[in-house]
């Protein structure tokens, strides 16, 4: 019965953000409902630098993002103002939830870290209004559930499972760029048994749906457009505001100072066009629980390794690692690009940091009992944020 209750509180809360703010008060969600409308009226994007289209400070328009879901939810979200998107969003979220609840895999405490996703405020948030990433956190979950599935069977893959497995690859390739790094731990999990359980042929087949669902947007298009990278270069450069192009980049110094810290509290509950914060004092406390449950982990691990399945131990050492990564490319576009420390970027990490707060939890004892207190406290704080300071700021 706690799935259930976690799936309505989770739901709940995001539902609440969703109705009870203005509109445009999210991060980027104009120019988000700008191209949604877009292609809910066209089937492939304009020329570079069109000038029929809504750009940002950065001289950016969501409509040159190359993201399949784009087209979908511009059907789907037909309708006035920015309600229809938002709950598109708020209904994603009890399907990602659910595809780590539903079928329960002996691999990976699926519970636990569904329940670590639900006690990240940022998470609910980002299905709450409109914009691209919530797609992006469902498919990749999905596919991470899909590939624990697949791990732990010991019958051959049929067609129909190399299908699906294709078709879920694709929709995350299909996502935002950065979202590369949530095909590792799918990677880890599935290679080793791959020519296995699967003939060369099904191999194929996810390897060309994989491939096919990005190539409109993610191939195609750029090689229609004469000197694609110089010209969404030249774009940003003319239609970017001032102190904003990308010949204005931050100096390091500059970036480095507050990356870390802006990253970090915005991985958690920043809100609004990251301009709502909390007190120091919430954030470093979060931080103090995020430290216990990943002490937890670490202590469960180096006492217990050789008792855990071997594939949650290839998760656990790839998580740090997709992470590390994950966290690096961010700080290279605020150096190169533009200065964004958002902890939304670091969210194709959220599968892996939840392995790191809570997947030995199945092999603990006592510790367990620390485990629950923790994910009781987690909870209240998130509902805590979202309802005492992000809907009545925002709302």
């Amino acid at each position: 019965m706690w799935t259930v209750a976690l799936l309505v509180l989770a739901t709940s809360l995001s539902l609440a953000i969703a109705l009870g703010t203005r509109r445009f008060v999210h991060p980027d969600e104009r120019l988000h409902v700008e191209a949604f409308r877009y292609y809910a009226a066209h089937a492939w994007p304009p020329d570079m630098n069109s000038d029929a289209l809504v750009y940002d400070a950065y001289g950016t328009s969501k409509v040159y993002a190359r993201e399949s879901v784009y087209t979908l939810f511009g059907w789907l979200g037909r309708g006035p103002g920015v309600r229809p998107y938002r709950l598109l969003n708020v209904a994603l979220l009890p399907l990602t939830l659910a595809a780590l609840l539903w079928r329960p895999s002996r691999l990976a405490p699926t519970g636990a870290l569904a329940l670590v996703l639900a006690c990240v405020p940022q998470v609910l948030y980002v299905f709450s209004y409109a914009n691209t990433d919530a797609w992006s956190v469902c498919v990749s979950v999905a596919l991470f559930a899909f590939a624990l599935r697949l791990a732990e069977s010991e019958a051959s893959w049929s067609t129909g499972e190399c299908a699906v497995l294709g078709l879920l690859a694709g929709l995350v390739l299909a996502t935002k760029d950065n979202f590369l790094f949530a095909l590792v731990l799918p990677l880890v999990l599935l290679v080793p048994r791959a020519r296995a359980h699967a003939s060369p042929r099904r191999l194929v087949l996810v390897l060309a749906l994989a491939a096919l669902l990005p190539a409109p947007y993610k191939v195609i298009y750029p090689l229609t457009q004469p000197d694609y990278a110089g010209a969404s270069w030249r774009q940003s450069e003319q239609r970017a505001a001032p102190g904003f192009k990308p010949g204005d980049a931050t100096p390091p110094v500059d970036v480095l100072r507050g990356f870390v810290l802006r990253t970090a509290q915005s991985s958690w509950g920043v809100y609004g066009h990251m301009n709502v914060f909390h007190v120091p004092a919430v954030y470093l406390g979060v931080a103090a629980l995020a430290a216990l449950n990943l002490g937890l982990t670490l202590r469960t691990a180096r006492r217990r390794w050789r008792e855990l399945p071997e594939e949650l131990r290839r998760l656990l050492v790839a998580a740090p690692c997709v992470i590390l990564a994950n966290a690096a490319l961010s700080l290279r576009w605020s150096l190169e690009v533009f200065y964004q420390p958002q902890g939304r970027y670091l969210f194709p990490s959220l599968l892996p940091a939840a392995l790191l707060l809570a997947g030995t939890v199945r092999h603990e004892g006592a510790e367990r009992a620390v485990r629950v207190a923790s994910a009781v406290l987690a909870l209240g704080l998130c509902a805590w944020s979202l309802l005492t300071l992000a809907l009545p700021r925002l709302a």
